[in-house]
């Protein structure tokens, strides 16, 4: 075959080759937008479970209520930021005289965000001064404020000022909560003095006193919230603090806290 002839023939099949190339990998490869189709249909069903779900606390956990008086404040919104986005829930007691068209929407985001509220007297009156009729007529009166706000009569009743007697308790027709630890806030108004307050003396089963009236109290009760989180603590609301202790409130009677014996925790970090 002369020379000419022969190298036409080889040129023709490289060319033939050559273009038949990329039809064979367009056949024979799926294209770009088919690849994570394709790669998803072969992946194995995902796990539904949810492994992050928190485990249900017991009466063996280290246990804390945060409760928060003289509310709603200039500074319950944003305690109730910093406490939504722990996922923290807390007691609020309230007087009736407080609650009015600025308040109102702060007492309903409370009951709605899962906090237990409970009554403070409508006045804020020191309930050993007054009668029998006048005790019932502050609880009935922030009774009806409450409800009409939230929906509930509170559960649970605090006195002001702390002062009780065995009348005021009888009269009450109320659980009577007191504390175990006083942060001492409303007086000191300082936010690093408070967290200190709170993480240096804190025991398993407290019942910590706090007021919704200073900006310190709020930045000072978060600050010992993030170090004792760190500790194994888990903030309750008071039914629960007491309903996972295996103790149940009654009317008539008067509650500190929740303590087991030998729970004093000792070298606590400082607050920043």
């Amino acid at each position: 075959m002369p020379v000419r002839k022969l190298c036409g023939a080889i040129m023709a099949l490289l060319l033939a080759f050559i273009l038949a190339v990329p039809a064979f990998g367009a056949q024979t490869r799926p294209s770009s937008a088919e690849w994570p189709r394709n790669i998803l249909e072969d992946a194995p069903p995902a796990d539904s479970s949810d492994t992050h779900a928190p485990r249900p606390l017991s009466s063996k956990d280290k246990l804390v209520a945060i409760t928060f008086d003289d509310g709603p404040g200039p500074y319950t919104g944003q305690l109730l930021d910093e406490l939504a986005a722990r996922d923290i829930k807390a007691t609020f007691f309230v007087f009736g005289s407080k609650i009015d068209e600025k308040t109102v929407p702060l007492l309903r985001r409370i009951a709605e965000e899962g906090h237990s509220i409970g009554s403070h007297t409508y006045n804020h009156a020191r309930l050993t001064a007054l009668s029998n009729a006048q005790i019932l007529a502050e609880m009935s009166k922030n009774d009806e404020c409450i409800a009409g706000v939230t929906g509930q009569i509170p559960e649970l009743m605090r006195p002001p000022f702390g002062a009780y007697d065995r009348r005021v308790i009888n009269s009450c027709g109320k659980p009577v909560i007191l504390w175990s630890l006083d942060t001492r806030d409303w007086e000191l108004q300082d936010a690093k003095t408070v967290c200190k307050n709170i993480v240096n003396n804190v025991q398993d089963g407290d019942i910590i006193l706090l007021h919704e009236l200073d900006l310190s109290s709020k930045e000072g009760v978060v600050a010992a919230i993030d170090i004792l989180a760190g500790q194994g603590y888990n903030f309750v609301t008071i039914p629960e603090l007491f309903r996972l202790r295996g103790i149940t409130l009654e009317a008539g009677k008067h509650y500190h806290d929740a303590r087991r014996e030998g729970t004093l925790d000792a070298g606590n970090p400082s607050c920043r």
